[in-house]
């Protein structure tokens, strides 16, 4: 996976990636490793923006202000070919499709899995998918009284620790996400 890190707020992580190479959705978990060590971070993405650079706004303004004034020359003439790869900025028009990941962090490794404590890692990093049954035997305690609850994105069986529901627990999505079903399963 090609995906770089462009921003760490507070504990929020912005991944550039792009979405011809890498197919990510919204609730998927990725490991985000520093490439030269062990420590690394879990993010679960949480949305999606576009990328903006300097130069796409010119060329956007460019491209609008072409297609306003359309003349004969410009409606006979075909356009032209895409780039060669090995043409000087031919990365420039693929540049245009990047997208912004937004991502949580949920969780430190080292290898081992722990509380968030505030530590970043360095921009140089090995971003992976994680899968659901990891994130499972890292955050929920098996004692013996498992919940299933449904599926999760992959299609993987959910299920979770009856014990841990022993308290006063909040059900919260948006409309129609199958909140007051899921108070009905537990």
């Amino acid at each position: 996976m090609a995906i770089q890190v462009k921003q760490i707020t507070g504990d929020i992580v912005e991944l550039i990636f792009n979405p011809r190479e890498d197919d990510l959705r919204v609730g998927e978990n990725l490991s985000v490793v520093e490439r030269e060590g062990r420590r690394g971070l879990i993010v679960q993405i949480i949305e999606f923006r576009t990328v903006s650079y300097p130069s796409l706004v010119q060329e956007q303004l460019h491209l609008v202000l072409e297609g306003t004034q359309p003349t004969l020359a410009t409606a006979t003439t075909s356009l032209p070919s895409s780039p060669k790869a090995d043409e000087p900025f031919a990365w420039i028009g693929e540049a245009k499709n990047l997208k912004l990941a937004i991502a949580k962090i949920r969780k430190l490794t080292d290898p081992a899995w722990h509380q968030w404590d505030g530590w970043i890692p360095m921009r140089d990093v090995v971003a992976a998918k994680t899968g659901d049954q990891e994130v499972f035997d890292n955050c929920i305690p098996n004692l013996g009284n498992p919940l299933r609850l449904g599926k999760t994105l992959a299609g993987e069986e959910f299920y979770i620790e009856g014990r841990t529901l022993e308290k006063v627990n909040i059900i919260t999505g948006v409309k129609g996400s199958g909140k007051s079903h899921l108070a009905k399963v537990i």
